[in-house]
């Protein structure tokens, strides 16, 4: 009835407040922090200082998430 749309007006599993999908379970923090460092880390050629700089963080923090991660990016 109008030029806009509402949240009724889109599919499930677009519009759940969480952006999963019914029934997905979300990703944790941790995850969510290892995903986006393997990017940064790969987007950079695995240039750890440019990706410390990137991440807004200090190169010996991002080794010790690396570590902690359990992966050598």
């Amino acid at each position: 009835d109008s030029d806009r749309i509402k949240a009724e007006d889109l599919p499930a599993e677009l519009s759940t407040a969480s952006g999963a999908l019914p029934g997905e379970a979300l990703p944790t923090l941790d995850d969510m922090e290892k995903d986006h460092i393997c990017r940064v880390l790969n987007h950079t050629g695995g240039q750890r200082k440019r990706a410390a700089e990137i991440l807004g963080i200090d190169v010996k923090t991002l080794y010790r998430k690396i570590k902690r991660h359990g992966f050598e990016g």
